[in-house]
């Protein structure tokens, strides 16, 4: 990732409040979120399902109070018994990764979200997303085993790795968490302003543009030039 104080020299010196960024590898948003911060009209896209989920989230944030409503309902359509089964049938690097109510959580918000289409629930994944690995010895914002924060490890080194350490999953309530997450992503008041995001192909992108974007301008930070 690249710093916001990047994108907002960039934004500052080549355009103009009420101009279009465009950012075609828009990765977790940074550019969409800092043009928009700024008086700025944004398009993102990005091949990558997380990529686009997240960078969607931050720039098309719905109303604090609706996640928290969904998060509520959510939690009270949950059965622990109904999700045993399949939490049972994944491979042996769940059950090391994460306690087993909070992948059987995990496992019933995965099928509820739809992410793709409602702006509340692409906002609770991306906060899930945000909290799924992470250094859970210095942080309780994490839900898996102790990770790396900026990286995946693979699976079987993962176990080993927990295995040689006595490392084991923390005690994680994932709507209790998300509670937590929604406050502390509201703490700043969001853009006034929503983005464009797209899933897509950067080649495919110009087609796209051009029934979005009909005589507008596209500007890019991310390639320097206006």
């Amino acid at each position: 990732m690249f710093p916001e104080a990047f994108v907002e020299t960039w934004i500052d010196r080549l355009t103009k409040p009420g101009s279009l960024i465009l950012d075609p590898f828009c990765g977790r948003g940074t550019t969409p979120f800092q043009a928009l911060l700024m008086g700025r009209n944004a398009i993102a896209s990005d091949i990558n399902p997380v990529a686009y989920c997240i960078t969607k989230a931050k720039t098309n944030a719905p109303a604090p109070k609706t996640v928290r409503f969904r998060v509520t309902v959510l939690e009270k359509g949950y059965s622990r018994r109904s999700w045993e089964p399949k939490r049972r049938q994944l491979p042996e690097f769940f059950h090391h990764a994460y306690r087993m109510d909070t992948l059987r959580q995990l496992l019933y918000l995965r099928e509820q979200l739809d992410w793709k289409n409602n702006d509340v629930d692409c906002m609770i994944a991306a906060l899930i997303l945000g909290s799924l690995h992470g250094e859970t010895e210095k942080s309780s914002s994490y839900l898996s085993n102790q990770m790396p924060r900026t990286i995946s490890t693979k699976p079987a080194y993962s176990i080993r790795f927990w295995e040689k350490h006595g490392y084991t999953a923390p005690e994680r309530d994932v709507f209790e968490l998300l509670r937590g997450r929604i406050t502390f992503r509201y703490e700043s008041e969001p853009p006034c302003l929503r983005g464009n995001v797209l899933r897509t192909d950067m080649r495919e992108l110009p087609s796209t543009t051009a029934r979005v974007c009909w005589d507008r301008l596209i500007e890019s930070p991310a390639r320097m030039t206006p």
